[in-house]
């Protein structure tokens, strides 16, 4: 803190006259352009209650301000607003305190958090104008009260006071939107507001970690690209919210030229990947993959760009545009998917527009509402909290959507048992553990006998009903270490696993034919079926699947001529 001392000059009456003279015309011109506030209520937002005076050369001090007020015309806020960015802008406010409200403590809060440098000036005892200084170019011991929002204490017990604001700030910052807060009230604002932000980002944390987990333990790319777009936002939350700030770098303000839109970006890259990896683009669309693969790099670059000179260094819109950039590649992407009718691509798409509406929300009413409480200031927490939510949603459904196709891909869709991908991939598994653990491995060719009889009799639904119920049957026969699979319309499959020395194929070929010997009630009928069946064993009849299902499908057709099998057996159908 430091404090302007007045200079004073020996005056006559002559230059007494000059004086009084150039202090009316100040005060009248200050009447014309400085709109007094009488502070009474506890609460108000300044967007409309400022004037102010842009300095892009930062050639103005408090100085000349206060010793030749009639060089500076300020103007009212509510007439225009500054348009200078990353330049000084100057701001007045002039209080005025009725008694009510005199001995009560004002804080004065900028509802901003990319503040590069800040000066307010306030009357201190003496009458003369105190400094102090804070901001994101300043170590966070500077400010003068201890909050994660830049405020300052205003002068109690004065009927009225000017306050001066020297401010240099980012994109948004020329909107003046701050706030006169009484000070009790804002303690307890700053509590409920701590609170909420706690428990947004406890939320956005808990998903993270959930979401990283899942993602290396089920190897998937969609969720580790996720888990980083979930890290760096959270990352860009705290830093947004002043607490990197406060408590990671507190004495490093440099970092705060550089952190928020580095990890911004950073979060926005990772998001489009995600979203390319759900949605497979490269595989569904590859020029449109090759356009997110350029945008990544434009990305990246701006990455490089802020993180080494920092975006005081940069045009104001440098990081603004490669994110802005992703942002529109995830809707192309997402909207390319919903046209090519990709699944889970419309829930996609409205997740993505969540935390962007909410953060638009935000803007607009912290700007322009006269009364913005807590709930509209945590708008971008809870959009963006309701997005990585929905965002997991589909995430998990997708992966469910995945196991569904691929179940529905591996199994016979009419018996529920594996099919013939799911049996060659089971079979290759088994066959290699028989040659090292030195087991037999048996395959059992069977095929309903009687059947086609009750097909062609009763119908394709009695059919299907007989082979549902069939597998379930011969299913419960078999161990959890053999495979019984659907080959064809009533043709099935089963591998055997055995020590060396066993041959359990006969032993099971007479609990399957048992099994299917007891009728069943198909449709209102009894329905009397059984099975022939083939054997062969690994490696005698075949070392691969289709030589061994070969061997047993002869040997099926030798028992069945050896048995004198009829097509066409009698009594297959009764009443019940």
């Amino acid at each position: 803190m430091r404090t302007i001392r007045t200079i004073r000059t020996p005056l006559n009456w002559q230059t007494l006259s000059r004086w009084w003279v150039l202090l009316a015309a100040s005060l009248l011109l200050a009447s014309l352009k400085v709109s007094a506030l009488e502070v009474a209520s506890d609460w108000y937002q300044l967007n409309d209650e400022f004037d102010y005076l842009e300095d892009p050369a930062a050639s103005i001090s408090i100085e000349d301000l206060v010793s030749h007020p009639q060089d500076y015309a300020f103007t009212s806020s509510m007439q225009q607003r500054p348009t200078t960015v990353f330049a000084p802008i100057w701001l007045k406010l002039h209080l005025t305190f009725p008694p009510q409200t005199r001995d009560l403590q004002y804080h004065l809060a900028a509802r901003m958090e990319n503040m590069l440098d800040l000066r307010v000036y306030r009357v201190d005892a003496d009458g003369n104008y105190s400094e102090f200084v804070t901001g994101n170019n300043y170590p966070a011991h500077s400010r003068e009260l201890d909050t994660p929002r830049y405020s300052f204490a205003l002068p109690s017990g004065v009927e009225s006071t000017t306050v001066y604001v020297r401010m240099t700030g980012g994109a948004g910052s020329e909107n003046l939107a701050w706030d006169l807060i009484e000070a009790e009230l804002f303690d307890s604002q700053l509590r409920t507001y701590t609170i909420l932000t706690a428990c947004s980002l406890a939320a956005i944390g808990a998903l993270l970690f959930f979401n990283l987990l899942l993602g290396l333990n089920l190897r998937r790319r969609d969720y580790l690209y996720y888990s980083g777009y979930l890290l760096f936002s959270f990352l860009a939350l705290i830093t947004l919210e002043g607490l990197g700030f406060l408590y990671l770098w507190p004495d490093y303000p440099s970092l705060n030229d550089h952190a928020l839109h580095s990890l911004t970006l950073t979060s926005a890259m990772f998001r489009l990947m995600a979203v390319n990896a759900f949605l497979r683009t490269a595989q569904r669309a590859p020029a449109l993959h090759r356009a997110s693969q350029a945008t990544l790099a434009l990305i990246l670059i701006a990455i490089v760009g802020t993180g080494f000179f920092g975006i005081t260094e940069l045009p104001p819109l440098a990081p603004f545009l490669p994110w802005l950039v992703g942002t529109v590649m995830v809707y192309v992407v997402c909207i390319h998917a919903i046209l090519q009718r990709v699944a889970l691509a419309w829930p996609l798409l409205l997740c993505m527009l969540v935390p962007n509406l909410a953060a638009v929300a935000q803007v607009v009413v912290t700007v322009q509402s006269p009364m913005t409480g807590l709930a509209t200031m945590q708008f971008s927490k809870i959009g963006f909290t309701l997005h990585v939510l929905l965002f997991s949603i589909c995430l998990a459904a997708h992966i469910r959507h995945e196991m569904r196709s691929r179940h529905e891909v591996l199994h016979d869709e009419l018996t529920g048992l594996p099919g013939k991908l799911m049996l060659r991939e089971r079979f290759d598994w088994m066959r290699n553990l028989a040659k090292r653990d030195v087991q037999t491995l048996t395959v059992l060719y069977m095929d309903l006998d009687g059947f086609k009889v009750v097909n062609d009799s009763l119908g394709r639904a009695a059919g299907d009903e007989l082979l549902y119920e069939a597998a379930q049957r011969m299913s419960a026969e078999l161990r959890e270490t053999d495979l019984i699979a659907r080959q064809g319309a009533d043709e099935f499959i089963v591998v055997l696993s055995s020590a060396r020395g066993e041959d359990p194929a006969d032993d099971v070929s007479r609990k399957l034919r048992e099994a299917l010997s007891t009728p069943f009630s198909i449709l209102g009928r009894h329905v009397s079926i059984g099975a022939s069946i083939g054997v062969a064993r690994l490696p005698a009849d075949g070392e691969d699947l289709d030589s061994l299902v070969e061997a047993a499908k002869s040997d099926m057709y030798r028992a069945r001529a050896s048995a004198g099998y009829s097509s066409t057996p009698s009594k297959a159908i009764s009443a019940t």
